[in-house]
């Protein structure tokens, strides 16, 4: 009898031995399993590939080369630099000289711009747009940063209505001098700087998911510069300013 007592306890006990091992190893195997499970390798995010790119841009006269001198022929725009160093696959402009965001003009505005778009057969074929807009916005009109912005919003969703697989990007206005052509950051007819439009604009950007061109973090032109790079000495261009501008759009487009 206490024979078979003493021949069951060893089973139990080696049992609870093997059971004991196999529910540690068990643990481990699990922990290596959620271990290797939590490894995550992010995806490479691939650069855009320029020359399958059907581009349209949207501007004013810094857009179109405008050198704001009597007689003077247009500059190569940055526009159309930044098309050849990136071999879009095509480009189309529809800037205008004067054209703002909130005006009415459809020879000329933002709003005319897009009908000629809309109008056109690049709309459904268009991948890329570009907007470079808003400095008349700050001198020539007295509408608010807010209502400017509003403007903008309301812009970016017909084009994304029109055209949902449209990429677009913004370019921020540079530094100008036409309310004061010793500084900039003057005080408009309602009373806002420059700087409070671009903020309104580049929240209007930064919700919609749009990567946008800031120059004042590497301005070309300065308080101290701008009469030798403007051709009018407050805010439009001369080539040698151009080639600049050229140089550090296609750069950054070039890495988005």
């Amino acid at each position: 009898m206490w024979k078979k007592i003493l021949i069951l306890c060893v089973i139990i006990a080696v049992v609870g031995v093997g059971m004991t091992a196999f529910f540690k190893n068990y643990n481990v195997k699990i922990a290596i399993t959620t271990k290797q499970h939590q490894t995550k390798h992010p995806k490479r995010q691939l650069q855009t590939d320029w020359s399958q790119q059907n581009v349209v841009v949207f501007g004013d006269s810094v857009s179109v080369g405008y050198t704001g001198i009597a007689n003077h022929a247009d500059t190569n725009a940055w526009t159309y630099q930044v098309a050849k160093k990136l071999k879009f696959h095509s480009f189309t402009k529809y800037a205008v000289n004067a054209a703002t965001i909130t005006g009415n003009d459809t020879t000329k505005d933002f709003l005319g711009q897009i009908q000629r778009f809309q109008m056109s057969k690049t709309a459904d074929s268009a991948t890329v747009a570009i907007i470079s807009l808003g400095v008349n916005d700050i001198n020539l009109t007295k509408y608010t940063p807010a209502e400017v912005a509003k403007q903008l919003k309301y812009y970016i969703n017909e084009l994304k209505a029109m055209n949902s697989k449209l990429v677009i990007y913004g370019v921020d206005p540079m530094a100008n001098y036409v309310l004061n052509d010793k500084k900039q950051n003057t005080k408009n007819a309602v009373g806002y700087t420059a700087n409070a439009y671009i903020q309104a604009i580049n929240q209007v950007y930064q919700q919609k998911g749009i990567q946008v061109y800031n120059w004042a973090k590497d301005p070309i032109v300065t308080d101290e510069n701008h009469q030798k790079m403007y051709g009018d000495h407050v805010i439009h261009p001369t080539q040698a300013t151009q080639n600049k501008m050229a140089q550090h759009l296609a750069t950054w487009l070039a890495n988005q």
